[in-house]
């Protein structure tokens, strides 16, 4: 694999509900607050995402306590809220915690969680409702011991990595992808793999996502994973990580 040290990188962001990647150069950006508000809105409650939940099918994401509400009280439904896609006879398992989605919403909204906390003391006050206990600690009950432990770099952490097409005797040309003008990617540790497969749908031209297959050391990664689990559990090494792509294989 040619690895010219002229080779253009590029940044790779995590999608955020219909966008499917930010790609920028390798300079600091600066971003108005008003241009990227609407990523961290929950369609459902019209406010900022609580517990976000995102569809492992379509990428659209909501808060997890939103999605719970929507499909008890819509029984019937089995689709998508935004884009009425399908899910099946069970919506709410196609859903799954997204850490990235969370990590960026405290990261760049750092205020409206503790705004939202003190709405809520407001409302419980006015109202005289007791809190759970869980919520307001008793001064008399000791906070439990904080327990310090190693876990590895922080989610807020960036990884670098290499991407490319799956290549050898094995593999059928029907399944082969092109190569990226740029496999030298630059990007957040938990950044989903569900993400990166938009992101070379979009670049490769393929008509969905969930045509193409990421592996680590010829072994196919969920889209569910993100980067960091991928590179503590599967690659193992000091050394830079190189992922692969193909077209998924479907039995017939």
């Amino acid at each position: 694999m040619d690895k010219s040290s002229s080779a253009p990188r590029e940044v790779l962001a995590s999608s955020l509900d219909d966008a499917a990647c930010l790609f920028v150069e390798a300079r600091t950006e600066t971003l108005r607050m008003a241009n990227i508000n609407e990523f961290f809105i929950c369609k459902l409650c019209k406010g900022y995402f609580r517990d976000p939940y995102t569809s492992k099918e379509c990428l659209h994401t909501f808060c997890y306590g939103c999605t719970r509400g929507y499909y008890l009280y819509h029984s019937k439904l089995s689709s998508c809220p935004t884009c009425k896609l399908n899910l099946g006879a069970k919506p709410l398992t196609k859903f799954l915690p997204d850490p990235a989605m969370k990590e960026l919403a405290l990261k760049l909204l750092p205020d409206y969680t503790a705004k939202e906390k003190a709405e809520e003391r407001t409302y419980y006050q006015k109202f005289g409702i007791k809190r759970k206990q869980s919520d307001t600690p008793s001064e008399t009950q000791p906070s439990p011991p904080k327990i310090s432990r190693s876990l590895g770099p922080s989610p807020g952490n960036m990884i670098r990595f290499e991407l490319y097409p799956q290549r050898g005797p094995d593999v059928p040309l029907f399944l082969a992808l092109g190569k990226l003008e740029a496999p030298y990617m630059y990007t957040q540790s938990l950044l989903k793999i569900m993400y990166l497969r938009k992101y070379l749908a979009k670049k490769l031209k393929v008509a969905k996502p969930e045509e193409i297959e990421i592996l680590c050391k010829g072994t196919v990664v969920g889209p569910e994973y993100s980067l960091e689990f991928i590179r503590r559990t599967r690659w193992e090494e000091n050394s830079k990580m190189v992922l692969e792509y193909r077209r998924q294989l479907v039995a017939s």
